[in-house]
């Protein structure tokens, strides 16, 4: 049998802005994949990095992206989408040369990373603004997700579906 697992590289430490704490870095655990008919994906709850909001939407905005800055698991981003990927599976020969995989397991986890500001400082307006905004990187880490999700279910069927020359498989 066949196994393989891929992990995203785990963040460095470093020196945060005042006023901005990181949610507690974990390993993402690839699950063991025990489904016949497609990948076991787990999806966690996003985790936040906190920071106090300034007093208008523009200096949130500017806190946000310094408290993001210097976290190395975002990437230099504004949030982030993570995933831990495995797969396996046994090699059988179908007869003369051809082989194909029996056993194919998948299985993925995702993580995304989120703002969350403590905004008692902003106005009602220069809130609505935040929150309205806030839904942009929401959005885009959701879009990633999505991606994964596919991705990890393509890898599923594909393999699958293989079937080839023994060689060329092993």
């Amino acid at each position: 049998a066949v196994s393989k697992t891929v992990q995203p590289r785990q963040p460095a430490a470093s020196t945060l802005p005042v006023g901005c704490a990181v949610a507690p870095a974990t390993n993402l655990v690839a699950p063991q994949s025990n489904s016949t008919s497609a990948a076991t994906i787990v999806i966690d709850s996003p985790s936040h990095y906190r920071f106090n909001a300034g007093n208008t939407y523009a200096e949130t905005l500017a806190r946000a992206r310094q408290c993001a800055r210097q976290q190395t698991a975002l990437g230099g981003f504004d949030a982030s989408t993570s995933y831990a990927l495995n797969w396996s599976y046994a090699v059988v020969s179908t007869g003369s040369s051809t082989c194909k995989l029996t056993s194919v397991k998948v299985g993925m986890r995702i993580k995304q990373t989120l703002p969350s500001a403590n905004t008692s400082s902003l106005s009602g307006s220069e809130l609505a603004t935040w929150q309205s905004n806030l839904a942009r990187p929401v959005a885009h880490e959701n879009q990633h997700t999505g991606l994964d999700v596919a991705a990890a279910n393509r890898l599923y069927s594909q393999l699958s579906e293989l079937s080839a020359d023994c060689v060329t498989i092993k």
